[in-house]
């Protein structure tokens, strides 16, 4: 009894421990998506900067 009472517990925490990685998983997706967003706003900011020193 004693058995199946914990590899019901192991079940129930490799479940958990398998969603929390999707959650973390979904999380590096869009860390990534933004860092690679923020650096392409950074590089035309740059641009921009440098026409309106040109312009100006």
């Amino acid at each position: 009894m004693r058995e199946v009472t914990f590899n019901k517990n192991l079940e129930v925490i490799k479940n958990n421990l398998l969603k929390i990685k999707a959650e973390f998983d979904r999380w590096v997706e869009r860390w990534e998506e933004v860092t690679k967003n923020f650096a392409k706003l950074n590089g035309n900011i740059s641009q921009l900067n440098t026409t309106h020193h040109k312009i100006h």
